[in-house]
């Protein structure tokens, strides 16, 4: 059940990344999840039964922009922190320090849906995050790295046919 949890985990970040579906003017955020597995998002949609199985509404919640602001700026920083260190580093080790900050990122998110739900301050930094390209930048990052590492410079050489 392990690989399969991965696959799906994998298909909708990639999903989501490449995608910028809205319903009403309202960002959308696909996932797969286990009919039995608790939620925490405020609308669940069966896409094999065609109806909704939570119904999203309308809620009022007290937002404090700055201090929204100053979560948002922290995780920038950790994030443009990272890449600009791991730019000289080796593959490996730009490759763990990356994950750690992905792994971060994920469970400061997660922990702020299980205590605050959608509106905690967790998951709006990551829904900004994500919004504004910084999440994509992360992994566009160590694709590049990758990639660059892997990669094999052609060398010009004077020979002459």
């Amino acid at each position: 059940m392990h690989l399969y949890e991965e696959l799906f985990k994998m298909k909708k970040t990639l999903f989501n990344l490449q995608h910028n579906i809205k319903i009403y003017g309202y960002d959308v955020e696909l996932y797969v999840q286990d009919s039995h597995e608790e939620h925490t998002s405020g609308g669940i949609y069966s896409v094999l039964n065609d109806e909704w199985i939570v119904t999203p509404k309308k809620e009022k919640f007290e937002l404090d922009k700055k201090l929204l602001k100053q979560k948002v700026d922290s995780w920038i920083d950790k994030i443009d922190n990272v890449i600009d260190d791991a730019k000289d580093e080796s593959l490996e080790d730009a490759t763990k320090k990356i994950g750690k900050l992905k792994e971060k990122i994920k469970e400061y998110r997660t922990s702020g849906l299980k205590s605050g739900g959608e509106y905690s301050y967790e998951n709006l930094v990551f829904k900004y995050l994500r919004r504004n390209g910084y999440i994509e930048k992360l992994f566009n990052f160590q694709i590049d790295k990758f990639d660059k590492e892997l990669s094999l410079k052609e060398i010009k050489n004077n020979l002459k046919y």
